[in-house]
């Protein structure tokens, strides 16, 4: 029972604040929409295809590990997460489209700098995936298709499908993040909520902006990560945590590239 009335409570509290915020959430998600329409989609959605394509006709006829290890390299989060069924490696695998970032950071600071966090990033995260390829079980790696190809017709209808599911949770983080902003949290927490929002938090701040972008361009946002639990049930909420940690390394490794 006392469940039942907590619940209600959250529910009731929730609607309350979504009227009371109902103009700047209409505003932010037409500004979301577009952005997503013009910023993220032409990059998410060819890569998205070319991840389906990997998965059923290319990686399910083969148990090569490095063919493997290179179609992580040419794909990124969340479109690589499709590509397996090993919990871990789908953790490792969740590294940002490096041209959307490099586009960010650039304007933020420079080129080289911009340069040195994207490349970091990638290298790091890439280390624990060649480790965690070579230590697993062939079988464990690779989702299973049944050894039957998928038409360009079929993959695209997929992807279709799993781009929707993307945008319903980007939206979705857009009303979070007007919502932890009413109840007056912290921007330093609001910018991992999502990063498309969190950049540009980033960007408004006088303190703190290189290691949050940093930070922030390794963790990719807990809206990226709910979007791979989307599209592969294998990826669990604890690693938002452990990825987070990870996250911090890069940082750690960054900063020391970058003034020594």
């Amino acid at each position: 029972m006392k469940k039942i009335i907590t619940e209600f409570f959250i529910m009731f509290t929730i609607i309350l604040v979504l009227f009371k915020l109902n103009i700047k959430i209409k505003k932010d998600i037409y500004s979301t929409s577009i952005y997503f329409l013009k910023n993220v989609l032409p990059t998410l959605y060819p890569i998205m295809i070319i991840s389906m394509y990997l998965k059923y006709n290319v990686l399910a006829k083969t148990k090569n590990k490095i063919i493997y290890f290179l179609t992580s390299l040419v794909t990124f989060a969340p479109s690589n997460a499709l590509l397996s069924s090993d919990k871990k490696l789908i953790f490792y695998s969740t590294i940002i489209n490096p041209f959307y970032s490099y586009s960010i950071i650039a304007n933020i600071y420079n080129k080289i700098i911009a340069l040195k966090i994207i490349i970091t990033n990638i290298i790091i995260n890439n280390i624990f995936v060649l480790i965690r390829i070579y230590k697993s079980n062939n079988n464990n790696i690779i989702v299973k298709s049944n050894n039957q190809d998928y038409s360009l017709t079929k993959i695209i209808r997929i992807s279709v499908g799993n781009i929707v599911n993307i945008f319903g949770i980007t939206i979705f983080f857009s009303i979070v993040n007007n919502i932890l902003c009413f109840i007056k949290i912290p921007k330093t927490i609001i910018i991992f909520t999502d990063i498309i929002n969190g950049f540009k938090i980033i960007n408004d701040l006088n303190y703190f902006k290189l290691p949050l972008i940093i930070l922030l361009n390794s963790f990719t946002g807990i809206s990226i990560l709910f979007q791979i639990k989307s599209i592969n049930e294998n990826f669990e909420y604890k690693f938002i945590f452990y990825k987070f940690i990870l996250s911090v390394l890069s940082l750690i490794l960054t900063l020391l590239i970058i003034y020594l």
